[in-house]
């Protein structure tokens, strides 16, 4: 496709593989084959976290306080990006607001809480306070996959007007968060109403799962990792 390629590391993933260990392997294949792969510290929720991840040569920064209320949001960011921004002049940082859920995983209902979309007043006012490089909106995308998604028989849908108005008046990047079990044609209506960044994980974690059973199921006496 020759289209650059944003790799993604969690809270989580940076605690189990290492924060510098991941940089120094993106970094070498960067180097090594000259492609354009940029790294991600996704969804940060502390400052001390955000901070681990720029000095470790991360390309930009997922600051997600979209749990807290929206003016102590924006008080936290502001802080953040100035921080981040001491670090690395050039990072990008990106912040959230709105109710997109939380984890990549297989669920087996929607949450029971109804979801906060973001307004196009509030992706102003957030851009406007914080001077974010980009925004996660909630557009009507959501972490993770129902099971009935999974087996392809619903799709999640997207707010294309609301996209539409948040670019308008945010007027900086977007990213798509929860992109996995979306369908094909409002991934691609989204992107043409103003999304940079699609977030696509769910789906591939179900891949490698299922690439894994049936690796196990064919090679049961199998021990070598990378044979499986």
């Amino acid at each position: 496709m020759k289209a650059p390629v944003i790799v993604g590391a969690s809270e989580g993933e940076r605690s189990f593989l290492g924060t510098a260990q991941i940089a120094a392997l993106v970094k070498s294949l960067r180097e090594e084959h000259g492609l354009p792969i940029f790294l991600n510290a996704d969804h940060t929720h502390s400052l001390d976290s955000a901070m681990a991840a720029a000095r470790a040569g991360f390309d930009s920064i997922v600051f997600d306080l979209s749990a807290l209320p929206l003016e102590e949001n924006i008080r936290q960011t502001k802080r953040a990006i100035e921080a981040l921004k001491s670090i690395n002049p050039d990072i990008l940082v990106e912040g959230e607001i709105g109710d997109i859920g939380a984890g990549s995983e297989i669920h087996e209902r929607a949450p029971d809480h109804p979801k906060v979309l973001t307004t196009a007043e509030e992706a102003r006012h957030f851009v406007e306070s914080t001077g974010v490089d980009v925004l996660a909106p909630a557009v009507g995308n959501m972490h993770g996959m129902l099971q009935i998604m999974v087996e392809e028989d619903e799709k999640k849908r997207l707010d294309l007007v609301r996209i539409r108005e948040i670019k308008s008046v945010a007027r900086c990047f977007l990213t798509l968060h929860g992109g996995s079990g979306t369908e094909d044609s409002d991934l691609q209506n989204a992107v043409a109403a103003g999304i940079n960044i699609v977030h696509i994980n769910t789906e591939l974690r179900v891949a490698w799962r299922h690439s894994l059973e049936q690796s196990l199921a064919q090679n049961p006496r199998e021990v070598v990792p990378y044979k499986l």
